[in-house]
């Protein structure tokens, strides 16, 4: 399994897919007459959205609905970045990562600049990065999440998102966005950061422990005993592909790095961010910044457990001790 250093080459090609034209088209209804023919009549108060390259429906909006482009998301995103870190150029970021869903109704644009990275944590190069979120059939609303991406394998997550808030003003036409960007609370975020990276990189975790720990990081179950012969069959199936592919993680992590929770960290950042080609949970690409968001939370609760003297790693896992190796 080759773990790819981060590409600093323009994501283009990822990135044209998911800045096409939209296109809002009034709805019709046919319906029959008294005379029991068709009449074709306007549906008020509600418009389609459209894919204005290959015109598949995006969605059904009111007519009211602030529309914001991909590309005005991007835009923004790029404005964002540059009041965060002011010392580099819009035209010198990059998209390194585009994930957008099958019919491209929503999409995640990750923002990064090459010489921005953590000075402080010695032992690898990670880089902050900026993730866009954006979609045409209010999955979520546009948003601005700050994380940390480590270069050498591409493995990432959202850290925190309470760094920068974003205001919209809901009148029709172009729509006025506004955004506060807190650059101390970002600083405070960085410290943090390298500070976890640390208390992990300390923590020897025994190999035995690390699928439990890498589900409970994920909140990841199993109904290996259901009561329905198929769905149990499934989840044994499905069970026993993700423990295969954790294990392989867990020697190729363990040999680089070193037998700790720093390495399960990379095990965890990489099962979500290359689960394009991994496919082992099921219905993440409806909830990927969900998964972006438990490797952050979960490093913050596990340096505060492991601090403790009284620390017990069959006691913290709980639940998910039962999937021990």
């Amino acid at each position: 399994m080759d773990r790819k250093k981060i590409d600093y080459t323009s994501a283009t090609h990822s990135l044209e897919s998911a800045l096409f034209k939209v296109e809002r088209i009034p709805l019709f209804a046919k319906i029959k007459d008294s005379t029991n023919s068709l009449k074709e009549i306007g549906i008020p108060d509600f418009q389609a959205l459209f894919n204005g390259s290959d015109k598949t429906l995006l969605s059904v909006v009111t007519n009211n609905y602030q529309l914001v482009t991909n590309e005005k998301a991007l835009e923004i995103g790029k404005n964002v970045f540059c009041e965060l870190f002011p010392m580099v150029k819009k035209s010198d970021l990059i998209p390194f990562k585009v994930i957008s869903t099958k019919k491209k109704t929503s999409c995640h644009i990750d923002l990064i600049h090459k010489d921005v990275t953590l000075e402080k944590w010695e032992q690898d190069t990670w880089l902050p990065f900026l993730r866009i979120s954006n979609s045409y059939n209010r999955t979520f609303a546009l948003s601005f999440e700050i994380g940390f991406v480590r270069e050498l394998c591409s493995n990432g997550f959202i850290f925190d998102k309470e760094s920068i808030k974003v205001k919209f003003a809901h009148t029709r036409g172009q729509i006025p966005v506004k955004f506060e960007v807190d650059v101390s609370k970002l600083r405070k975020y960085e410290i943090e950061f390298v500070n976890h990276l640390n208390n992990l990189n300390r923590f020897y975790v025994d190999p035995i422990y690390v699928l439990p720990l890498v589900l409970k990081a994920l909140n990841h179950r199993f109904r290996l005993n259901d009561n329905n012969p198929k769905i149990r069959d499934r989840e044994l199936e499905r069970f026993s592909d993700t423990k295969s592919l954790i294990n392989e993680l867990t020697d190729i992590y363990y040999k680089e790095l070193k037998p700790t929770a720093y390495a399960v960290l990379n095990i965890v950042t990489d099962l979500i961010s290359h689960q394009q080609d991994y496919k082992t949970i099921p219905l993440f690409s409806s909830h990927i910044n969900s998964y972006y968001n438990k490797p952050g939370d979960w490093i913050q609760d596990f340096t505060l457990e492991i601090q403790s003297q009284k620390f017990n790693m069959e006691e913290y896992l709980g639940e998910f001790k039962t999937y021990l190796n």
